[in-house]
């Protein structure tokens, strides 16, 4: 039990790879229009707390959208054509 990390201590993410991750899974894992809500439950599973993830999937995505790399309306996001490319000259 001891080698198994408490989820619930997890510490944030660092904002760019909270920005990375999010770019990464709209450009790669979930192509096309998504939910807010989807990417929260993605992310969930890095920092291991549902509110904090969709906390910094909120931040991430107010930072991406700000440097024009996502697109967002309401609650539906999808990575911009800058986006898309800007991650295939990264990733």
């Amino acid at each position: 039990m001891q080698d198994q990390p408490n989820r619930d201590l997890a510490g944030p993410l660092d904002p760019d790879v909270a920005a990375g991750a999010v770019l990464g899974l709209l450009v790669t894992e979930l192509p096309g229009l998504q939910t807010v809500d989807e990417l929260s439950r993605k992310l969930t599973g890095l920092s291991g707390n549902p509110r904090r993830a969709r906390i910094q999937v909120e931040d991430a995505l107010a930072d991406l959208i700000a440097h024009g790399l996502v697109h967002r309306l309401e609650e539906f996001v999808i990575a911009s054509q800058a986006g898309i490319r800007g991650f295939g000259l990264t990733g």
